[in-house]
C-alpha cells in the first residue's frame, strides 16, 4: 500500500506500507490516492491532522471522491482533543466525511468517536478497528506452578504506580505475596530517564503519602526493582515489552495486577474531575497477557475500565473479587479500595485462596477463548 505524508514519517508497526512517500511526491491528477497521518505526527511532529496536508492535497481530495485520508491510531487511546482534530479537519477543509478513515484499537474507542463526533454533527466517517496489541499477545502454551499469590509489573515511572507500590510494601503485603517489577525510569528516551529517590519521595508527598519511612526510603533506593532471577531462564530487557519473562511471570501467580497505562485521567488533561466523556478507556497489551496466561486479575487502571473490558466481550470476576474500585472516581478512594481487596485476598488460609482461584477458572478459560477468537477475527 502506497501513502503519501507531510512528515514523511512512518511511525506505525502495524500496517505494512509498499512505500511511503512525501506529499511533494503525489500527482495530483491520479485517483485512488491515499493520504496518511499518525498520532506522533501530531505528538512529535506538532502536525495535527487538520494541517496534515497542503491546500492542494485538500483540494485533490475534495475534487477526487476515490482519494482518501487515512488516520492509523490502532495501538494508542485518543481523548477529546483528538475528536476536536478530527471536527476541524472536517469544516475547515469542507471534507466529505466518507473520505476520512479512522483505524482505532477496539470498538470502545469507535463507539466513543462515533458519539462525540455525532455530538457535533458530523456522521459518515469511515471508522474501523484494528487492535495491534492485541495482535501481538502470544498465547501462553505452557502453565508454570504459581510461586507467589499476586504478580505485577510496571515498566514506565508514574507517580501512582509509585504510591501503589508504596501502599502495599508499607502493609507488608509487596514483599510478602508479590512476584513484582518496578522501574523508575521513562523508557522513550535514548537514554532512558531515571528518577531519583528524592523525586520519588517527592511525587509521595504530592499524593498525599506524608510519612515516607526508613523502609520505603530504602525500597526507593533499591531501585528499579527487576523480576527475580528463578522467575524464567529469560533475558530481562527493561526496553522490550513484549519479552516472555513478563508472561512467566504473570503464569508463577495466582491473581495478576494489571498496572494499566493510566490511571489518572488528570495526569494527561486539563481536566480537574474525572469525566467518561473525556477519553474512553485505555485496554493495552497489559490485559491481555494477563487473559492469554488464563490468570484471574484486578485492575490499577482508570474508572470504568472493568466495565469497558466487558463492553469488548469478555468477562471480569465481580462476585469472587470484589470490583466495586471500578465504579469509584476518586484516586485516593479507588487506590485503597484496590489496595483493601489486595490485601483481604492476601490473608486468605491456603484452602479459601485456592477455592477463590479455582472459582476464577472458568471465567479465565472464556477470556482466554474469547482472546484467541478476536486475534483470529
Amino acid at each position: 500500500m502506497l501513502v503519501y505524508s507531510k512528515t514523511g514519517k512512518k511511525w506505525g508497526h502495524d500496517y505494512v506500507f509498499a512505500e511511503h512517500k512525501m506529499l511533494e511526491d503525489v500527482n495530483l491528477e491520479e485517483d485512488n490516492v491515499t493520504y496518511y497521518h499518525h498520532p506522533y505526527d501530531s505528538l512529535m511532529e506538532h502536525t495535527p491532522l487538520h494541517n496534515s496536508l497542503y491546500l492542494q492535497n485538500w483540494n485533490h481530495i475534495k475534487n477526487n471522491p476515490s482519494v482518501k485520508l487515512l488516520h492509523e491510531n490502532n495501538s494508542e487511546t485518543f481523548d477529546i482533543s483528538f475528536v476536536n482534530d478530527v471536527v476541524k479537519t472536517i469544516t475547515i477543509h469542507d471534507m466529505n466525511p466518507a473520505q476520512l478513515k479512522i483505524v482505532v484499537m477496539d470498538e470502545n474507542h469507535k463507539e466513543y468517536l462515533i458519539r462525540m463526533l455525532k455530538k457535533n454533527n458530523i456522521e459518515g466517517v469511515d471508522i474501523g478497528v484494528f487492535n495491534y496489541l492485541l495482535k501481538e499477545v502470544k498465547l501462553s502454551q505452557q502453565n508454570l506452578t504459581p510461586t507467589k499469590v499476586f504478580s505485577s509489573l510496571s515498566r514506565n515511572y508514574r507517580n501512582w504506580r509509585l504510591r501503589l507500590y508504596v501502599e502495599l510494601l508499607q502493609r507488608g503485603i509487596l514483599e510478602k505475596d508479590f512476584i513484582y517489577s518496578f522501574f523508575n525510569i521513562w523508557p522513550y528516551c535514548n537514554p532512558p530517564k531515571v528518577y531519583s529517590k528524592d523525586i520519588m519521595i517527592e511525587d509521595l508527598q504530592k499524593l498525599n503519602f506524608v510519612t515516607v519511612d526508613k523502609p520505603i526510603r530504602k525500597w526507593l533506593k533499591q531501585c528499579p526493582h527487576e523480576l527475580p532471577a528463578d522467575t524464567s531462564t529469560r533475558t530481562q530487557d527493561v526496553l522490550n515489552k513484549w519479552s516472555n519473562i513478563t508472561y512467566d511471570a504473570i503464569q508463577s501467580s495466582n491473581i495478576h495486577i494489571i498496572i494499566e497505562t493510566h490511571y489518572d485521567q488528570k495526569g494527561y488533561s486539563e481536566e480537574t474531575s474525572y469525566d467518561r466523556d473525556f477519553a474512553p478507556s485505555s485496554i493495552t497489551e497489559k490485559a491481555y497477557k494477563a487473559i492469554a496466561c488464563r490468570r484471574p486479575f484486578i485492575s490499577f487502571s482508570t474508572p470504568y475500565w472493568l466495565e469497558d473490558l466487558r463492553n469488548l466481550g469478555f468477562k471480569t470476576f465481580d462476585g469472587i473479587i470484589n470490583e466495586n474500585y471500578d465504579r469509584v472516581t476518586d484516586n485516593n478512594t479507588r487506590l485503597n479500595m484496590i489496595v483493601d481487596e489486595i490485601e483481604r485476598i492476601s490473608n486468605l488460609s491456603k484452602p479459601d485462596l485456592d477455592k477463590l482461584v479455582l472459582d476464577c477458572q472458568e471465567i479465565a478459560e472464556y477470556n482466554y477463548n474469547k482472546l484467541v477468537e478476536k486475534q483470529n477475527a
